[in-house]
């Protein structure tokens, strides 16, 4: 756990770098919504990588030390798992905005062959991120 957490930290930093420059180019008055969406929630995701790799680290060391169930490891596993969460919902919100942004492109044109099935996988994405965030949440960021 401990390893695999490290390698993902390590892994997720030349992109969280990235898109952290990315986000410090953009105009406050950026015209452009979709990548402004796009930008701010790959920043997201990288920092819910980073938290999950975090509370990884945490909770594989906490079991190599007592690899029996305690009130520690069992808080260690709740953050770890809703980082996790984290990072599922980011994704999910990521793909919602590329999903909606090939439907904005479509819609108007008659007979467009591939917009019932988009709109079909937005009402997807938005059942999934509303499964976990819970029905108060459902709408991207």
């Amino acid at each position: 756990m401990e390893a695999r957490s490290r390698a993902l930290l390590a892994d997720n930093k030349q992109t969280s770098d990235h898109w952290l420059h990315e986000k410090t180019r953009l105009d406050k008055d950026d015209p452009r919504d979709v990548w402004v969406k796009t930008v701010g929630l790959h920043v997201e995701l990288n920092a819910a990588r980073d938290a999950a790799g975090k509370a990884g680290i945490e909770l594989g060391q906490a079991l190599q030390k007592s690899p029996q169930a305690s009130d520690a490891i069992a808080k260690l596993n709740t953050a770890y798992g809703t980082a996790a969460k984290q990072v599922t919902l980011s994704e999910l919100r990521l793909k919602l905005v590329s999903v909606e942004f090939e439907i904005s492109k479509r819609e108007g044109f008659e007979n467009e062959p591939d917009l019932p099935a988009l709109k079909k996988e937005r009402e997807q994405l938005l059942q999934k991120i509303g499964e976990i965030q819970g029905p108060a949440a459902s709408q991207p960021r």
